[in-house]
């Protein structure tokens, strides 16, 4: 063969390669990736689980923030890193070819949809189905596009994204090392400010004009059980607006390692209940008084608390 019909071979094969990886969609079995998407160009993130309120992720200047039934709240970076790496590798096992959508889990009752705005322009829309084994590799059924072709897709996709607000939002109510608080205030409605100082050569703590002193054991006690206080459930129902009517009590730790903590108490008066809770209750019997927690560290949340007293003990 001469050499120029060798370069026409080679020639050939070469674009039949490059086209059939531009008509990679007609293929039934195909290991490359579904879209071709700049995952640092999304913009925004829109997840609409069945039969519940959708999610919208945005990218702004500071981050990603998401806003769910009028509340924004802020999102770390780990937590977006798991669908974006996601969206980065979107590789189908084979093309599937049937109408009996709910054998997918994409009818309209089951499909996890979620919409991607690249840029300012490009929309994608997926549909996540259940999640299966194919021949033990972890797939899911997916639909690409609002009235697109059907995939199985490598991995369990419809997990990555099916997650409740609560996942996206810092439970954390503070951090901080017992060792390295430095004074100590608390402030009572009605009452005076009692400010305590530490002498780390005396091991006790003062008040200013040295009318009281505390040991450090017992005060560091008291600080290891607000510490314990940092993981808490939230608490939604609680009205901001009523803040400074409801606050019972506010202490300040200030630190040597950071920023002053400042933890605030407030109290939730029967009448205040949800709705689902008293109704739950008989009316004769004495509602019980819930009790929030709010803290600097996390101001963008409210925290429900059973240990309310810790933070009248050094009245």
């Amino acid at each position: 063969m001469k050499n120029k019909h060798i370069l026409l071979v080679f020639l050939a094969t070469v674009a039949i390669g490059l086209l059939s990886r531009q008509l990679h969609w007609g293929k039934n079995d195909t290991s490359i990736p579904l879209i071709r998407l700049d995952t640092a160009a999304v913009m925004q993130i829109t997840i609409a689980p069945p039969g519940q309120s959708e999610l919208l992720f945005e990218r702004t200047d500071d981050g990603w923030s998401l806003e769910y039934e009028d509340r924004s709240i802020p999102v770390q970076p780990a937590a977006m890193a798991p669908m974006l790496a996601a969206l980065d590798h979107l590789q189908s096992l084979r093309k599937l070819d049937t109408e009996r959508l709910d054998t997918l889990g994409l009818d309209e009752k089951n499909a996890l949809v979620v919409t991607l705005l690249e840029g300012k322009k490009r929309q994608v829309q997926l549909a996540f189905g259940q999640q299966v084994l194919e021949q033990t590799i972890p797939a899911t059924y997916l639909r690409l596009g609002e009235k697109g072709s059907f995939y199985l897709a490598k991995h369990h996709l419809r997990d990555v994204f099916f997650q409740k607000i609560d996942f996206f939002r810092k439970r954390q109510v503070a951090d901080f090392s017992p060792d390295a608080v430095q004074s100590v205030t608390c402030e009572w409605p009605g009452d005076t400010v009692l400010l305590l100082q530490k002498n780390d050569s005396l091991r006790h703590w003062y008040t200013p004009d040295l009318s009281r002193t505390i040991s450090d054991d017992s005060l560091q006690i008291w600080l290891q059980r607000l510490f314990v206080l940092r993981n808490l459930p939230f608490a939604d129902d609680f009205d901001e607006s009523r803040s400074r009517q409801t606050l019972r009590a506010a202490v300040t730790l200030r630190l040597s390692d950071g920023e002053p903590l400042t933890l605030r108490l407030h109290r939730l008066a029967p009448l205040e209940l949800p709705e689902e809770i008293a109704i739950s209750r008989p009316r004769t019997r004495r509602l019980p008084v819930a009790w929030v927690l709010h803290s600097s560290q996390n101001p963008l949340n409210y925290f429900s608390v059973v240990d309310s007293v810790l933070f009248f003990e050094l009245r």
